[in-house]
């Protein structure tokens, strides 16, 4: 497949081909936030009492918002590769940098949800304080 170059008034030489990863990045984070939300339907949809004809309306809406992030989240790396040269492109170190970086994002993505669970934190049990001194606490209710 020929790449096009885009060239404007100054000097700055845009090669098509160095944005194929990120349309390949999008595209994977698209397909993973639609699994994603097909995937918590089918666990607490039906729970929620949310119907499945609602199913299209939720998956299209949450399209457009994966979009929107997907624009947010994916500047910084259409701005490396439109700006660096594009034999820093084609070189080994720019691959490397470029796999690099997709390699800790996906590292990132992979340790988030442990981190976010280690932040759960539990109550202790006020129960038998609230049985013990029952006239001087309030607004605690033992089940």
């Amino acid at each position: 497949m020929r790449s096009r170059v885009f060239s404007g008034a100054g000097s700055l030489r845009i090669d098509a081909a160095c944005f194929r990863p990120l349309w390949w990045m999008a595209g994977v984070f698209l397909a993973l936030s639609a699994a994603t939300r097909l995937m918590l339907w089918g666990c607490f949809g039906v729970e929620a009492h949310v119907p499945a004809l609602r199913l299209p309306a939720i998956l299209s809406l949450g399209a457009l918002n994966d979009i929107v992030e997907a624009l947010y989240l994916f500047t910084p790396l259409a701005v490396y590769l439109a700006l660096a040269p594009v034999r820093w492109h084609r070189s080994g170190a720019g691959r490397a940098l470029l796999l690099g970086g997709m390699a800790l994002m996906l590292a990132a993505a992979a340790w988030w949800p442990q981190a976010v669970q280690a932040q759960t934190v539990t109550l202790p049990d006020f129960t038998e304080i609230a049985e013990r001194m029952s006239p001087t606490v309030v607004n605690i209710r033992t089940v």
